[in-house]
């Protein structure tokens, strides 16, 4: 492991832990907040109210906005990258792959509540727009849906975001970039296996967001611990009232965006995978094989219908 990756690594750790210390702050914070917030709530229902109303006038709900895009890629099947593959060091990533990209908030590791699904072509480009998100921010809007309640059953998630079927595509795009970081998984199917890549994404970004191995890599080395960073949070101010509660979960989420995009940053340049120690020499010949996973076969059809379709 190069000086430089050594170095990212402990940038991104420190944030993690910068991040775990402002929760406590956070929570520290909040009797301070409880008397005040009521006062803020209303003046900013009031606002969202009159803004809602002018961004009507001018934004139709036909219309559709951008809300994410990127590409798809993984392992070059040029003789060039099968090559470095086979020295069993590195090798190119840049084969885009037709996949089904589906948006996730970070705390569901269940993958079980989508933010969108789109698919992205054969050159592995994808874009999301507000009309992709719309479903899901209407259902999470709704406590009594399946989506808003699931969430609150299974991770004690409670949303702050509040739009309706006639919103506009700012409004809805609004309530996208409130969401804080995502995860990004693009699933494919190649020679009869699932294929799985999952990334990261900050919704308030203009950056194109990219889903490969090298990404991913990184991004599942910081996952777990953000995740558990805001399930603490989540668990900590679970007295509090919803009003409370959203407010520091969306204060933390802004810090967990900060450690996704300096681990994004950390390989934005790169564009060669490195293989790990001791990888086998069929692995090494097929370095997709670290991209497979489990997946019974009738499901994988589905899925490639899916896709191709």
């Amino acid at each position: 492991m190069t000086m430089t990756h050594l170095t990212s690594k402990l940038r991104i750790s420190m944030k993690i832990q910068n991040i775990l210390n402002f929760g406590l702050i956070l929570l520290i914070s909040a009797a301070l907040m409880l008397s005040g917030c009521a006062k803020e709530e209303d003046s900013s229902t009031a606002d969202s109210t009159s803004s809602a109303t002018t961004d009507t006038d001018t934004d139709t709900v036909s219309q559709v906005l951008t809300a994410l895009s990127g590409a798809v890629k993984t392992f070059g099947s040029s003789s060039s990258s099968r090559s470095a593959a086979s020295t069993g060091s590195s090798v190119a990533v840049d084969q885009g792959v037709k996949s089904l990209v589906s948006l996730y908030l970070l705390i569901d590791t269940d993958y079980k509540y989508p933010v969108a699904k789109v698919k992205s072509a054969e050159d592995g480009s994808y874009s999301v727009t507000s009309g992709d998100v719309k479903d899901f921010l209407v259902s999470l809007s709704d406590s009594t849906s399946s989506v808003a309640s699931g969430l609150s059953t299974d991770y004690g998630l409670t949303s702050s975001v509040s739009v309706s079927s006639s919103s506009s595509s700012s409004d809805i795009l609004t309530a996208f970039k409130s969401l804080g970081p995502l995860s990004v998984r693009a699933l494919y199917v190649k020679d009869g296996k699932a294929k799985a890549i999952t990334a990261m994404a900050d919704p308030t970004s203009s950056e194109p967001v990219r889903v490969d191995p090298i990404v991913s890599r990184v991004a599942t080395q910081v996952i777990g611990k953000l995740v558990e960073t805001i399930k603490a949070t989540i668990n900590s101010i679970s007295i509090l009232p919803d009003s409370v509660k959203a407010t520091l979960l969306a204060n933390v989420l802004d810090a967990v965006k900060e450690t996704v995009v300096a681990t994004l940053e950390s390989v934005k340049d790169t564009t060669v995978f490195e293989l790990p120690e001791g990888t086998d020499a069929a692995t090494a010949a097929d370095p997709e094989k670290l991209l497979e996973v489990e997946m019974d076969e009738s499901t994988i059809a589905e899925l490639n219908t899916e896709i191709q379709s």
